[in-house]
């Protein structure tokens, strides 16, 4: 969970792989003897999900320097919002929100707006704001780019915990 109380980097952003909570990857016991062949193909193919993990810290730290980088003021005023980042949206969560496979969704929001919570909210599951890597990678070709789509997805989506609309944040 991120707070402007929290000073711990693990504090802030919480970070799981994959769609479900499923961990992409996870290998099954080979039904067909390994050649030298498939073999090498299964050593590049480990060699990948280890830079893609490393990519994925560093994405992290982008999403951290972004919300470190937000005015004080608007950091004071961010109340029991949980930021995370998931490799891309599932086709069940882009189906409710009536986006088709085509659309691409770099961030969303999930909670209760600031202007909405009354003299009742309490006890309740913080906000969830999630930023999407691989689409947010798919669209940028530089790390520069990647910083910048990040931090404009972030405020974006903290816009919508302050109450802005869609039409307001464009």
């Amino acid at each position: 969970m991120w707070s402007h109380r929290n000073a711990r980097h693990a504090d802030r952003v919480s970070y799981y792989r994959g769609v479900g909570g499923v961990e992409h990857g996870a290998l099954r016991a080979p039904t067909t003897p390994v050649t030298s062949v498939r073999r090498e193909r299964l050593e590049r193919f480990r060699t990948l999900r280890r830079e893609s993990r490393l990519g994925a810290i560093r994405f992290e730290s982008l999403v951290v320097r972004a919300l470190d980088e937000l005015p004080v003021e608007f950091r004071k005023r961010i109340d029991n919002v949980a930021v995370i980042v998931a490799d891309r949206p599932s086709s069940q969560m882009l189906r409710s929100l009536g986006m088709g496979p085509s659309h691409t969704l770099l961030g969303l929001y999930q909670g209760i707006p600031l202007h909405q919570r009354g003299t009742g909210y309490s006890m309740v599951a913080p906000d969830r704001i999630t930023i999407f890597r691989e689409p947010i990678l798919e669209r940028c070709s530089t790390e520069e780019q990647v910083l910048r789509q990040v931090r404009a997805t972030v405020l974006h989506e903290i816009g919508h915990h302050f109450g802005l609309s869609e039409r307001e944040l464009r």
